[in-house]
């Protein structure tokens, strides 16, 4: 066992502080941070700008941290690094407070391309700092480099620590030389496509490393972040690093619980659109207790609609190891495959456990893309008011509807700016009787020469769209 509590202990949990981007998307240069010092209430964050202004970005830089954190293999990433740049890079902060220990966690990683024709990523640096939060002179740090040669892990002493540990313990080796055991990670995190640092090999020796030793270790922390990325840190986009689930016409419904994960779903449960949800015999039960979950809230948002499942005995690839059922929403008696239910009522079934789950638990941070989207107002008003009233978790969403600015403080919003070295900016010069909804919209749509914002993303302005609106290019006939 670790010498730490886990993070369902009393008293321990992870927040998110700060996250800085390089080279990622359309942003060379940018930063969020949200207010983490307070670990017993909630934390938000919405973020507003143009389309294609680098909204999306930032939600799919947490999603593809989240993923080496898990340990997980990731998709090529060549597609999301900066055009005309080789590498992107990451540096992520949290707080971690464990008993009476209070601790920086600091990552950086940098990512590469590849020479190869295929122009794989890999990654080139990753580094971890662990301090204490009100002392940095007290830290301990763990850091690879594929650049090194030999590409050994440093410091050298716990590296060296490390090889004396795995000495006396083989077992955690399968028969590879304690000496060889960094220099073949490398190969394996490179061909495998993971975190070096966090790969499963990895993991496996910080768990039985820290399981032997009563002092205080790197190793500890480096299990409670992946622990937290695996349970707690859930990242809902639709984009090309999200889970594999939405890819294949699934709904990805964040659970309140572990019971249907299986490995790469890592918290989540799929409701298949196309066809019959499979679950484990062991977790028939569970399926319908999840079902009853979904139907309490869904019936306070959504009076007239519940979902239904039906088992299904007789199916083709039916498995001896548990049973297919088909999913339904049930509306007025009437009975519709979820496959044609609509957008808004799939997105309410995907969020409403995982929204439930960081309104009692600080530990859970939700970061969602267009958290609006498909969302009626006043849904929107309640969740979000009922989170920051009452809630204990963190929620970092972007959305298109400014109503939410009416809701949030100053500190609570972020804007995307057109300063490329500066993506993400607060507003300037905000009174405290100001309304932000009024305040943005008079910043981007009112008079540059009057801005105390002036690197603010302006909308597209309603006399160039009359012109192409009004511009003869389609209206031209073939002769």
């Amino acid at each position: 066992m670790c010498m730490l509590k886990d993070l369902d202990a009393e008293g321990s949990t992870i927040r998110f502080s700060s996250l800085e981007i390089e080279n990622f998307s359309c942003v060379k240069k940018g930063s969020v941070s949200m207010d983490s010092g307070n670990l017993i209430s909630s934390d938000l964050l919405g973020v507003y700008g143009q389309n294609g202004s680098g909204k999306s970005a930032l939600i799919n830089a947490f999603a593809f941290l989240r993923l080496l954190w898990c340990g997980v293999e990731i998709e090529e990433i060549n597609n999301y690094v900066r055009i005309g740049e080789a590498t992107a890079a990451f540096k992520a902060s949290f707080i971690i407070l464990v008993g009476r220990r209070k601790k920086n966690f600091d990552y950086y990683v940098k990512v590469s391309q590849g020479k190869r024709e295929d122009k794989s990523w890999f990654v080139a640096e990753e580094k971890v700092v662990v301090s204490d939060y009100d002392s940095l002179k007290n830290r301990m740090s763990f850091e690879y480099s594929v650049y090194d040669a030999p590409p050994y892990v440093k410091p050298a002493s716990l590296a060296s620590e490390f090889i004396k540990y795995m000495e006396k313990n083989s077992y955690i080796l399968d028969d590879t030389a304690p000496d060889l055991f960094f220099p073949l990670q490398r190969e394996l995190s490179r061909y495998n496509r993971t975190s070096y640092l966090f790969h499963p090999k990895m993991l496996a020796l910080y768990e039985s490393f820290g399981s032997s030793t009563e002092d205080e270790s790197l190793a500890d922390y480096m299990l409670l972040m992946n622990e937290y990325a695996l349970r707690y840190l859930f990242v809902i986009n639709d984009s090309y690093l999200q889970e594999p689930l939405q890819k294949a016409g699934k709904v990805p419904v964040v659970l309140p619980n572990q019971s249907f994960s299986s490995p790469g779903h890592m918290g989540y449960f799929a409701i298949n659109l196309n066809g019959p949800t499979f679950a484990r015999e062991a977790e028939s039960d569970d399926f319908f207790t999840f079902i009853a979950q979904i139907n309490f809230f869904l019936r306070a948002l959504c009076p007239d609609t519940e979902l239904s499942a039906r088992k299904l005995d007789k199916i083709e690839s039916s498995r001896p190891d548990g049973a297919f059922y088909q999913v339904f929403t049930k509306k007025d008696g009437l009975e519709i495959p979820i496959k044609f239910e609509s957008l808004g009522i799939k997105k309410l079934i995907s969020l409403v456990n995982v929204l439930v789950l960081a309104y009692i638990n600080p530990c859970v941070f939700i970061i969602v893309d267009e958290f609006d989207s498909s969302l009626h107002e006043c849904v929107l008003h309640s969740f979000l008011s009922a989170f920051k009233e009452g809630g204990k978790g963190q929620l970092l969403f972007t959305s298109n509807n400014l109503y939410p600015l009416e809701l949030l403080e100053k500190s609570q919003c972020c804007f995307t700016s057109i300063n490329p070295e500066n993506r993400y900016v607060k507003l300037k010069y905000v009174k405290p009787n100001n309304n932000l909804r009024s305040l943005y919209l008079s910043e981007i749509c009112g008079n540059k020469k009057d801005s105390k914002n002036p690197d603010l993303f302006n909308p597209i302005s309603s006399e160039r769209i009359k012109e192409v609106f009004s511009s003869s290019f389609l209206m031209h006939k073939k002769k």
